[in-house]
């Protein structure tokens, strides 16, 4: 019988500045003042600081935030408010999961500049904003908020932190917000459509969406329509089902063209023309104002779409948040464009 290996149990030890500054043979306030932002009486030379880095890498070093907030004042925690499903109706989305790519963006941003994400989950939002001590304590140097909440949220965080980033929600002031260009990207799709010589549009979007996006989308569909003289024949969808697209897809000639204004609603159709014997763009032109999961690909890399980086949105809200805790300045608000995918649900009429 095989005897049992025994593993000796070896005690861990998270590197500390004075590893990094013996291994890279400089005093500690040199390490300090390079990985940590301490301030130092002596310049550190390019070449020093490169032989700090390195050392550090081969460490795993990683800063003390406990340590260096006490020194600070501050805590270096940033919260990630973000919508979710309600804690008293169980059916009420309050999320989608394109907002895990502007999460993704947050936590890198804050990380690279060496601040913490800390996930708000919040279903009831009031309630939560109430109850929540970590807001109370002052645990939060600033708050990133993510998508529209209430507006009985809004006035209770400007009481509770300081510094806040609103990002794709219907918060928008001159400093302090990102949003993606809604109406740019539906006049995107719209000319792409008239380029193609359609001159009926079936806009599909979502009734019951409080989202700032549904609006400006509509706006930008209906002023090329103007433009180029074209019909927009709006198509309301207020379920997920694609029973609803039964009548739809029962009128849809080849001559015409359906703009989802969303992604889910692009779905849906999709969803539908499974138990029809219609399909883009041999029946009709497929495009939408939007795509999912940018990173990693889109879901439906053949529908012809307008392309959005989220992850770039998070990553852009974050550098905001660091440059008003350090800086002391709220950035200027910004609008971030997406960009044309031709994919193969859309051509040109014959």
């Amino acid at each position: 019988m095989t005897e049992p290996i025994s593993v000796p149990v070896l005690p861990w030890r998270a590197a500390t500045a004075k590893d990094v500054a013996e291994r890279a043979g400089v005093a500690r306030p040199t390490v300090s003042a390079v990985l940590n932002g301490a301030k130092s009486g002596t310049s550190v030379s390019s070449a020093t600081r490169e032989r700090i880095l390195e050392a550090a890498r081969e460490l795993g070093y990683r800063p003390n935030l406990a340590a260096r907030s006490t020194r600070s004042g501050k805590s270096r925690q940033i919260g990630l408010l973000i919508r979710n499903f309600s804690r008293s109706d169980a059916t009420r989305l309050m999320a989608h999961p394109l907002s895990y790519e502007i999460v993704c963006g947050v936590s890198d941003g804050l990380e690279d500049a060496g601040y913490l994400m800390c996930l708000m989950r919040l279903g009831d939002l009031q309630q939560a904003l109430e109850s929540q001590n970590a807001l109370q304590g002052h645990l939060f140097d600033g708050v990133v908020v993510v998508s529209d909440v209430h507006r009985g949220v809004i006035e209770g965080l400007e009481k509770l932190v300081r510094h806040q980033i609103w990002v794709d929600g219907n918060v928008w002031n001159a400093h302090g917000c990102v949003r993606r260009d809604e109406e740019f990207a539906a006049r995107l799709c719209a000319q792409k459509v008239a380029e193609m010589g359609y001159k009926r549009w079936f806009a599909l979007f979502h009734a019951t969406s409080p989202h700032y996006s549904s609006p400006q989308r509509m706006a930008g569909l209906e002023a090329v329509a103007r433009e180029c003289g074209a019909q927009i024949v709006p198509v309301a969808l207020r379920h997920a089902g694609s029973a609803e697209m039964a009548p739809l897809l029962d009128e849809l000639q080849p001559d015409d063209a359906v703009i989802a204004t969303t992604f889910y609603s692009a779905q849906t159709l999709q969803n539908a023309l499974v138990l029809h014997d219609k399909r883009p763009p041999r029946d009709f032109a497929l495009v939408c104002c939007d795509d999912g999961f940018h990173r990693e690909g889109s879901a439906w890399q053949e529908l012809s779409r307008v392309s959005f980086d989220r992850y770039q949105m998070g990553f852009t809200a974050a550098q905001m948040m660091v440059e008003q805790l350090e800086n002391g300045t709220t950035p200027p608000s910004q609008l971030l464009r997406g960009e044309w995918q031709s994919g193969r649900t859309a051509k040109h009429r014959i």
